[in-house]
């Protein structure tokens, strides 16, 4: 459990989360901890995790976020998780080959194995 310079303490969530990859800076205070808005078993059911393999298909998403990723990214390559950064009503990848860019999750999808 981390503390803050306040004495708040952390929920230990956040660093199973961050094993994961998962990341968000939404959070709840409640009985003197500082927790995300959701659990590691959550973002397990919902989203692929670090190290997870998904393909680029193009689709969904504002017009401006499909013309930032083409700029980087091949239609049907398959590509690597690096994070996940999930806020209250989109979220976004991080991925290994491409440094310092997030794109959208919805135009992603989980490649099987």
């Amino acid at each position: 459990m981390k503390m803050t310079d306040d004495k708040i303490k952390y929920s230990e969530e956040f660093d199973r989360l961050e094993k994961h990859g998962y990341f968000s800076e939404y959070i709840h205070v409640k009985d003197g901890f500082i927790k995300p808005i959701f659990t590691l078993e959550w973002a397990l059911k919902n989203f692929p995790q670090k190290g997870d393999k998904i393909i680029y298909n193009g689709e969904h998403g504002w017009e401006v976020e499909k013309r930032h990723a083409s700029t980087y990214l091949r239609h049907g390559a398959i590509y690597t998780i690096k994070s996940v950064s999930i806020h209250r009503s989109v979220s976004f990848y991080r991925l290994e080959e491409i440094e310092g860019k997030e794109f959208n999750t919805c135009m992603f999808e989980k490649v099987e194995k």
